[in-house]
């Protein structure tokens, strides 16, 4: 029987306060584990897959697939030196952190999660970098009082969350006028990634806040922000993987090549074929 809300209450809103809920799980969860290794908060089926994972993607990211990565969103962001950037979801660092709360004129860092917030201020403190924001909130919640930002940064997080519609709402409530947003996530375009992840679902300890980004998910996207750039990662270069069982250098040699085939080639929407991942460069509608 179809469910319906009150009159008086905003579908919106309720899609916040359901997240709001599953955020508190997914907390608690990034308290004692992390989203890529294995762990005893994880079922057996997540931590084989957080293994089989590991496998595949070690071997590409051996291979320099991680540094492109990395160097792509540096030159998508450019100088900013002069703008506030927030870097969402930190966990206890990721890819482009350190190098981003050297560089940005003003540098805030937010995640659900104050151990591992706690765990990236001591990395900041090796680095010898100071003058920073950190904040174990959650970007949802009416606590997080941020807003203005001239850059939002979001490694592998916007995919946490169960309704696009209400989270990118508050995306662009919180990013400036010409503000610009940079994500990775995964994706769930190509069928085999479709069926093995239906499969693996009923399993997975953490399904209540992963949901990776589908043809609808880009849809609503451009509902709020303008794609500027699209780069579609480990489409060719996942099967360079298979090779590294017979050969670790072969494997490398697949995957570089590989990967530069998927860079000049998944670089728009229809373009994605049998990409796992994505990487968008942002800008807010209405600016």
């Amino acid at each position: 029987m179809e469910r319906h809300l009150p009159e008086d209450v905003d579908p919106i809103e309720a899609k916040r306060g359901e997240m709001l809920a599953v955020n508190r799980e997914q907390r608690q969860y990034y308290e004692k584990a992390t989203g890529a290794n294995e762990s005893v908060a994880n079922s057996g089926a997540t931590n084989i897959w957080r293994r089989a994972g590991r496998r595949v993607f070690g071997a590409l990211a051996a291979a320099g697939v991680h540094d492109s990565i990395r160097e792509l969103h540096r030159g998508w962001l450019g100088d900013i030196s002069h703008r506030h950037l927030l870097d969402l979801g930190v966990g206890d660092g990721n890819l482009l952190s350190l190098d981003l709360a050297r560089r940005a004129g003003r540098y805030t860092a937010i995640d659900l999660s104050q151990s591992r917030i706690d765990r990236y201020r001591e990395k900041l403190a090796e680095a010898g970098i100071r003058g920073v924001e950190l904040h174990a909130v959650d970007f949802l919640s009416p606590d997080f009082q941020g807003g203005d930002y001239d850059v939002i940064y979001a490694m592998a997080v916007l995919h946490h969350f169960k309704h696009p519609d209400a989270l990118l709402e508050v995306l662009h409530q919180r990013l400036g006028t010409s503000g610009q947003v940079v994500t990775y996530d995964p994706l769930a375009v190509w069928l085999p990634a479709r069926l093995a992840r239906a499969a693996y679902r009923p399993f997975q300890t953490d399904r209540a806040w992963e949901f990776p980004f589908t043809r609808q998910t880009l849809q609503v996207i451009q509902k709020y922000f303008n794609i500027v750039q699209v780069q579609g990662f480990y489409g060719r270069s996942k099967w360079a993987a298979l090779a590294s069982v017979a050969s670790k250098d072969l494997a490398a040699r697949l995957a570089r090549r590989w990967h530069a085939h998927d860079m000049s080639q998944a670089t728009s929407l229809d373009r994605l074929g049998s990409c796992m991942h994505i990487s968008l460069l942002l800008t807010k509608r209405g600016a």
